[in-house]
């Protein structure tokens, strides 16, 4: 299933480009799994992907009116992020073994 990026993300992409010093084509990678995981609710990649994916989907999130139109537009609902917080002994961590959260359940 192939997913283009939405105007929507472009910001949030460039801004976490920048901050995590990553290449064009590194850069829309992450977004395409960001939009692809978004709408399939499956993530097939590995947690390293899945942490700079996750980055971008927090720094989409802050720009909650792209990321209320997004949602609406290609959802048609809003996709929450519910982490799973803990605290290892490095710090927090997402979840017990650092993979993605499960998102909820569709309606």
């Amino acid at each position: 299933m192939k997913f283009d990026l939405p105007d929507e993300i472009l910001p949030a992409l460039e801004r976490v480009r920048s901050r995590l010093s990553l290449d064009h084509r590194r850069a829309e990678a992450i977004a395409k799994s960001l939009v692809q995981f978004m709408h399939t609710e499956v993530w097939e990649g590995t947690n390293d992907e899945f942490q700079e994916m996750d980055e971008l989907w927090h720094e989409f999130i802050l720009d909650t009116t792209k990321y209320c139109q997004y949602c609406d537009r290609a959802l048609g609902r809003y996709f929450h992020h519910v982490p799973e917080v803990s605290r290892g002994e490095s710090g927090l961590t997402c979840g017990s073994g650092g993979g993605p959260p499960v998102p909820p359940p569709r309606s």
